[in-house]
Protein backbone atom coordinates (compact mmCIF):
# COMPACT_ATOMS: atom_id res chain seq x y z
CA UNK A 1 0.00 0.00 0.00
CA UNK A 2 2.83 2.41 0.74
CA UNK A 3 4.74 2.07 -2.81
CA UNK A 4 1.03 3.07 -4.34
CA UNK A 5 1.04 6.16 -2.42
CA UNK A 6 4.55 7.21 -2.63
CA UNK A 7 3.96 5.55 -6.81
CA UNK A 8 0.89 8.42 -7.00
CA UNK A 9 2.35 11.26 -4.66
CA UNK A 10 5.58 11.27 -6.91
CA UNK A 11 2.96 11.37 -9.69
CA UNK A 12 0.93 13.76 -8.75
CA UNK A 13 4.23 16.59 -7.84
CA UNK A 14 6.55 15.29 -11.06
CA UNK A 15 3.82 15.37 -13.94
CA UNK A 16 3.10 19.31 -13.56
CA UNK A 17 6.73 19.94 -13.50
CA UNK A 18 7.15 17.42 -16.48
CA UNK A 19 4.82 19.51 -18.46
CA UNK A 20 6.02 23.38 -17.52
CA UNK A 21 9.75 22.59 -18.52
CA UNK A 22 8.50 20.76 -21.68
CA UNK A 23 6.61 24.10 -22.61
CA UNK A 24 9.76 26.30 -21.37
CA UNK A 25 12.36 23.66 -22.95
CA UNK A 26 10.17 24.46 -26.60
CA UNK A 27 12.08 27.78 -26.81
CA UNK A 28 15.04 26.70 -26.45
CA UNK A 29 14.94 23.48 -28.37
CA UNK A 30 13.49 25.75 -31.21
CA UNK A 31 16.50 28.20 -30.98
CA UNK A 32 19.17 25.94 -31.00
CA UNK A 33 17.78 24.45 -34.62
CA UNK A 34 16.86 27.39 -35.97
CA UNK A 35 18.16 30.44 -34.28
CA UNK A 36 19.88 33.62 -35.83
CA UNK A 37 23.10 34.66 -34.13
CA UNK A 38 22.80 38.58 -33.75
CA UNK A 39 24.30 41.67 -31.60
CA UNK A 40 21.95 43.03 -28.89
CA UNK A 41 22.29 46.01 -26.80
CA UNK A 42 21.03 46.24 -23.63
CA UNK A 43 18.26 48.50 -22.77
CA UNK A 44 17.63 47.51 -19.06
CA UNK A 45 18.44 45.06 -16.48
CA UNK A 46 15.99 43.01 -14.44
CA UNK A 47 16.45 42.08 -10.79
CA UNK A 48 14.60 39.13 -9.12
CA UNK A 49 15.63 39.83 -4.66
CA UNK A 50 19.73 40.16 -5.77
CA UNK A 51 22.26 42.69 -6.74
CA UNK A 52 23.18 41.34 -10.03
CA UNK A 53 20.55 41.43 -12.69
CA UNK A 54 19.02 38.01 -13.47
CA UNK A 55 17.78 39.20 -16.95
CA UNK A 56 17.98 41.87 -19.28
CA UNK A 57 15.90 43.62 -21.61
CA UNK A 58 17.78 44.29 -25.11
CA UNK A 59 17.45 45.36 -28.90
CA UNK A 60 18.12 43.91 -31.60
CA UNK A 61 17.65 44.42 -35.75
CA UNK A 62 15.26 40.81 -36.49
CA UNK A 63 15.69 40.03 -40.70
CA UNK A 64 11.74 41.28 -41.79
CA UNK A 65 10.63 42.54 -38.44
CA UNK A 66 12.65 45.86 -38.35
CA UNK A 67 14.33 46.42 -34.27
CA UNK A 68 12.92 44.25 -31.69
CA UNK A 69 13.20 43.82 -27.72
CA UNK A 70 13.24 40.76 -26.15
CA UNK A 71 13.91 39.83 -21.87
CA UNK A 72 16.70 37.30 -21.81
CA UNK A 73 18.31 35.41 -19.34
CA UNK A 74 21.38 38.48 -18.37
CA UNK A 75 25.13 36.81 -19.11
CA UNK A 76 27.84 36.79 -16.72
CA UNK A 77 29.26 39.07 -16.38
CA UNK A 78 25.42 41.23 -16.95
CA UNK A 79 26.65 43.59 -20.04
CA UNK A 80 26.31 47.29 -18.77
CA UNK A 81 23.25 49.21 -20.16
CA UNK A 82 24.21 50.20 -23.96
CA UNK A 83 26.71 47.34 -23.86
CA UNK A 84 26.56 44.96 -26.74
CA UNK A 85 26.13 40.87 -26.45
CA UNK A 86 25.14 38.18 -28.74
CA UNK A 87 21.91 36.77 -28.66
CA UNK A 88 20.22 34.21 -30.58
CA UNK A 89 16.33 35.00 -31.96
CA UNK A 90 13.65 32.68 -33.79
CA UNK A 91 13.63 34.27 -37.68
CA UNK A 92 9.96 33.46 -37.45
CA UNK A 93 8.88 35.09 -33.81
CA UNK A 94 12.07 37.31 -32.96
CA UNK A 95 10.42 37.84 -29.53
CA UNK A 96 11.19 34.41 -28.67
CA UNK A 97 15.17 35.13 -28.15
CA UNK A 98 18.12 33.90 -25.72
CA UNK A 99 21.44 34.96 -24.56
CA UNK A 100 24.12 32.78 -25.80
CA UNK A 101 24.71 32.29 -22.39
CA UNK A 102 21.44 31.46 -21.73
CA UNK A 103 21.27 28.81 -24.07
CA UNK A 104 24.72 27.40 -22.28
CA UNK A 105 22.57 26.50 -19.21
CA UNK A 106 19.64 24.67 -20.58
CA UNK A 107 17.91 24.39 -16.88
CA UNK A 108 14.76 23.68 -19.13
CA UNK A 109 16.30 20.21 -20.47
CA UNK A 110 18.17 19.04 -16.92
CA UNK A 111 14.31 19.85 -15.23
CA UNK A 112 12.31 17.74 -17.84
CA UNK A 113 15.38 14.67 -17.86
CA UNK A 114 14.62 14.54 -14.57
CA UNK A 115 11.25 15.23 -14.11
CA UNK A 116 10.51 12.81 -16.47
CA UNK A 117 12.07 10.16 -14.48
CA UNK A 118 9.84 10.89 -11.37
CA UNK A 119 6.97 10.36 -13.90
CA UNK A 120 8.44 6.51 -14.42
CA UNK A 121 9.25 6.47 -11.27
CA UNK A 122 6.01 6.93 -9.85
CA UNK A 123 4.74 4.68 -12.66
CA UNK A 124 6.76 2.08 -11.62
CA UNK A 125 5.81 1.93 -7.81
CA UNK A 126 2.31 2.62 -7.82
CA UNK A 127 2.08 -0.49 -10.05
CA UNK A 128 4.94 -2.55 -8.49
CA UNK A 129 2.62 -1.79 -5.22
CA UNK A 130 -0.29 -2.98 -6.94
CA UNK A 131 1.33 -6.31 -7.96
CA UNK A 132 2.35 -6.98 -4.53
CA UNK A 133 -1.03 -6.33 -3.20
CA UNK A 134 -2.14 -8.95 -4.80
Amino acid sequence: MLLVVLGCLLLIVSTPVATMAWIFGRDERRLKKRGRAVSAVCTEHIYRDSVTPVYVRCAFPADGHGETDARVLAPRPAPEVGDSFTVLYDPESPRIAQSAYGLRHPFASILLVSSTGAVVAGLLLGGAGALLRG
